[in-house]
């Protein structure tokens, strides 16, 4: 399990027990996403084909959302 946690002002992702890599998955998003200046949500991209969805962005590594 991994859940979102404020430290000082950045979010970070916490750790839980039984993780399959999601954590650190989540945490390099949430690091590019205060590196390029925690950008607005009109500057991403949802992208959905047959395979899933991804949110994009053209600084950030892509991001796969969950199935509805």
């Amino acid at each position: 399990m991994a859940a979102g946690t404020a430290d000082g002002g950045r979010a970070r992702a916490r750790h839980g027990e039984g993780g399959i890599g999601a954590p650190g998955r989540i945490e390099r998003v949430l690091d590019a996403y205060d590196a390029v200046g925690t950008p607005g949500p009109e500057t991403f991209t949802l992208h959905v084909y047959d395979g899933g969805q991804h949110l994009r962005h053209p600084q950030m590594p892509g991001l796969p959302l969950p199935r509805p």
